[in-house]
C-alpha cells in the first residue's frame, strides 16, 4: 500500500474511517492511488451498497466532523 500518496489530514482521518469498514468500502482515485501509488489524492469517495448503511453513519458521525473550507461562505448540506 502507498500510503505516502495521503496528504496529513488524510492521515489523521484514516482510523476514523474503519469505523465505516463495515458498510462502506473505498473506492474511486485514491484507492487505486493506494494501491499503485501512481498519484497523491485529496479525498475519500466511499461506496455503500445500502442506504440504511448511509443514514446512521450520516446522522451520528459526519456532522461531528469539523472542517475548514477557506474562502467558503455558505456550506450546504445534501441530508
Amino acid at each position: 500500500m502507498h500510503k505516502e500518496v495521503l496528504n496529513k489530514n488524510q492521515v489523521e482521518l484514516s482510523p476514523f474511517l474503519k469505523t465505516f469498514s463495515k458498510d462502506f468500502g473505498l473506492v474511486g482515485g485514491t484507492a487505486i492511488a493506494l494501491h499503485i501509488g501512481h498519484r497523491f489524492s485529496i479525498d475519500f469517495d466511499l461506496f455503500t451498497k445500502s442506504f440504511n448503511a448511509f443514514v446512521p453513519a450520516y446522522q451520528s458521525w459526519i456532522p461531528g466532523l469539523r472542517f475548514t473550507a477557506p474562502g467558503m461562505t455558505r456550506i450546504y448540506s445534501m441530508y
